[in-house]
């Protein structure tokens, strides 16, 4: 499934895989995202977050994720040494979310901290 910003796999029963796209910067689209998200998985979902291939989330894109999503239990967010990384340190430091979040570069990792947060 594809939504505004980001490819999603269902991985299992409220697990999803989401891989966001280069270019996260409009609110209206990433108010879109969720909303997709909603209806085609409801809530207390458990992502497996790809941001690798990010190479802009302004700040404002990234406070608006943290704080207007309701559909996220907890997010194992899988970055590189580039500018995902950075990204990923300043969604985890500065726009807070209000659910359990961890940056990993291994996939695997991920995944089972992940299941271990359900």
């Amino acid at each position: 499934m594809t939504t505004p910003i980001a490819k999603l796999w269902q991985l299992g029963p409220k697990l999803l895989r989401v891989e966001y796209l280069p270019v996260v910067t409009e609110i209206e689209k990433i108010d879109a995202h969720f909303a997709l998200l909603t209806e085609h998985f409801g809530k207390a979902l458990y992502m497996l977050v790809d941001i690798r291939q990010v190479r802009s989330a302004n700040a404002r894109a990234r406070r608006h994720i943290a704080k207007n999503n309701n559909v996220t239990a907890a997010a194992a967010i899988i970055v590189n040494s580039g500018p995902s990384a950075i990204i990923g340190n300043f969604f985890l430091r500065f726009d807070g979310p209000p659910f359990p979040a961890k940056l990993f570069t291994q996939e695997e990792k991920a995944l089972k901290w992940l299941n271990k947060q359900n």
